[in-house]
């Protein structure tokens, strides 16, 4: 099984949501919050990775 990279397994997810915004039913709705929650995360990862460590 080949791996992907980072953005691509993003670009998944957001093409997942878009999908999932398109039907109206509570378990779309849930899942489609559950993903936006992890892209949120990973953004937040990539943002703490980016800033130059401190040392104490």
């Amino acid at each position: 099984m080949k791996s992907i990279a980072p953005d691509e397994f993003q670009y998944l997810i957001r093409k997942t949501v878009t999908y999932l915004e398109f039907h109206n039913d509570d378990s779309a709705k849930e899942i489609a919050a559950q993903w936006r929650h992890i892209l949120a995360q990973i953004h937040q990862i990539e943002q703490q990775q980016r800033q130059p460590k401190r040392r104490s």
